[in-house]
């Protein structure tokens, strides 16, 4: 029988660009929640494969009318999928959700039960990361329970906080002052929440897992070219989004942890995607102009593992991209 309508809580966005492989795992992950007052618009970047139509067969095998296909006439990018997901919204939250990812089953019950303690801007719950072997390795905040969104800021820029969107619950009102930037494909997650947290009066984080992130090897994050610019702007870009009220309240160590992290991640995702030599020494050129030996103590401090990876980076490229590659490898099973 299909579900009865119910007046959505959450609406969950799903962007599906070439999915057809992981959609239908998605959508039954949503199905099983245990809370049942949600929509779900799955929104189809133009896709290549057969994607948009697995989702109509879904709908129609399922009859459940609580999920809707939106197929765009041109291909976007996943930040304006989900700006178009949330104006067609109608519940009090919105989710993200990506198409080779799940929700636990109990994850909008969950969330949803930290909402209903008092006015909640944002609620977030752990992540399980996953690989194609199918291992487990939960991923929590170090930063968790309730807190201002100067917090949470702060929390995100000094590595405390995941900078993910996904496995957290945004109300709708504070999305009318927040969107996801159209004009970049790369960094999306941590621009959008820096910004969402600095709008937010409360934000509540739970170490409880909500959410299975699944490590491909072929998603953006491990395939896409990476230049300097996407240290420069990725900073531009939260520095000019953040609520005027909040941005002077965060302090110079933030935003030093935050440099050397992105200085950090986009020189060692480029090393795990194998680029030319030419890029590897530009970034570490970046890196080097970025993080100073004078910042290297508070980062440390901060976040011990950016730190001592900026230090080894630094003093010994050479050992850091085989340690790197090392790391990949076992953690994430990409690579050799």
């Amino acid at each position: 029988m299909p579900p009865s309508p119910l007046s959505p809580q959450v609406s969950i966005v799903v962007p599906l660009y070439n999915g057809a492989d992981r959609i239908e795992r998605a959508l039954d992950s949503v199905r099983a929640q245990t809370h049942a007052a949600w929509e779900l618009f799955v929104v189809d970047d133009c896709s290549s494969d057969a994607g948009p139509e697995i989702v109509r067969d879904y709908i129609s095998r399922t009859a459940d009318h609580r999920i809707t296909l939106v197929v765009q006439a041109e291909n976007r990018g996943p930040s304006a999928v989900r700006n178009d997901g949330v104006r067609m919204a109608n519940g009090q939250f919105i989710m993200f959700l990506d198409c080779d990812d799940e929700l636990l089953p109990g994850a909008l019950t969950h969330l949803l039960g930290l909402a209903a303690g008092g006015p909640v801007d944002i609620v977030g719950g752990a992540h399980i990361a996953r690989t194609d072997s199918g291992r487990l390795s939960p991923r929590p905040d170090s930063q968790t329970g309730s807190m201002t969104g100067v917090e949470a800021v702060q929390g995100l820029l000094q590595e405390r906080i995941w900078n993910y969107t996904h496995g957290k619950i945004y109300s709708r009102q504070l999305l009318q002052s927040v969107s996801f930037r159209e004009d970049i494909r790369r960094y999306e997650d941590i621009i959008f929440n820096a910004c969402a947290f600095s709008y937010s009066k409360q934000v509540v984080l739970s170490a409880e897992p909500v959410h299975v992130y699944s490590i491909n090897g072929q998603s953006t994050t491990w395939t896409q070219r990476l230049t300097a610019d996407f240290v420069h702007d990725t900073e531009a870009h939260i520095r000019e989004g953040l609520n005027p009220d909040v941005a002077p309240q965060v302090s110079g160590k933030s935003w030093r942890t935050m440099r050397a992290t992105l200085a950090v991640v986009v020189l060692s995702n480029a090393i795990a995607g194998d680029a030319e030599p030419a890029v590897l020494s530009e970034l570490r050129r970046v890196l080097r102009r970025n993080v100073k030996m004078t910042d290297l103590p508070d980062v440390v401090r901060t976040a011990p593992l950016i730190g001592i990876s900026a230090l080894v980076a630094r003093v010994a490229p050479r050992i850091y991209a085989w340690l790197y590659r090392r790391y990949v490898a076992r953690t994430y099973e990409l690579g050799a």
